[in-house]
């Protein structure tokens, strides 16, 4: 590989789809967001039934400086994984028509809007992006090579990221 002729090319190809690659970032970011609100919400549901019912833990657990033991009261929604099987049942069922009225979900528990979904495709769109029109050609079917290796396409948005946003 001449680095020359890779410099040449990526700077070339910097120039040409640098507006559209800054608005596909965008839409990522703003995509993120979305997922990362979601998410939020559901905790807030999550722990607003676990406030209001009373949950107990079935298996003991320490991470960190919290120490949970067997029959204790589950109040996070992190520690939900420490309810017995019934109990679990239990919390589901009462969050789920919270999840409904909030619109995250349908009657049946799938989402309405699925955001993570959402995140994965406008990963896979701005990697592809990245490495078809942005990056070098024998560097960037390198990378698209090895699409599936989520550390790989993390590190080269992340990259790029630094790289066009700032």
């Amino acid at each position: 590989m001449n680095e020359d002729l890779l410099l040449v090319e990526l700077k070339k190809n910097c120039k040409q789809y640098g507006k559209e690659l800054r608005e596909m970032l965008t839409a990522l970011d703003l995509t993120i967001l979305g997922n990362d609100v979601q998410e939020q919400h559901f905790k807030d549901i999550y722990n607003r039934v676990l406030e209001e019912n009373e949950f107990f833990a079935a298996e003991e657990c320490s991470r960190g400086d919290v120490v949970i033991k067997k029959g204790d009261r589950i109040t996070d929604e992190s520690f939900t994984f420490l309810l017995s099987e019934e109990d679990f049942d239990r919390w589901q069922k009462i969050s789920l028509p919270y999840c409904v009225e909030e619109d995250l979900v349908d009657e049946n528990g799938y989402f309405i809007t699925n955001w993570s979904m959402m995140v994965i495709e406008e990963k896979n769109k701005v990697f592809e992006f990245i490495c078809k029109k942005v990056l070098p050609k024998e560097i960037g079917d390198l990378f698209y090579e090895n699409r599936w290796n989520i550390t790989i396409q993390n590190r080269v948005i992340d990259i790029t990221k630094k790289s066009f946003v700032a």
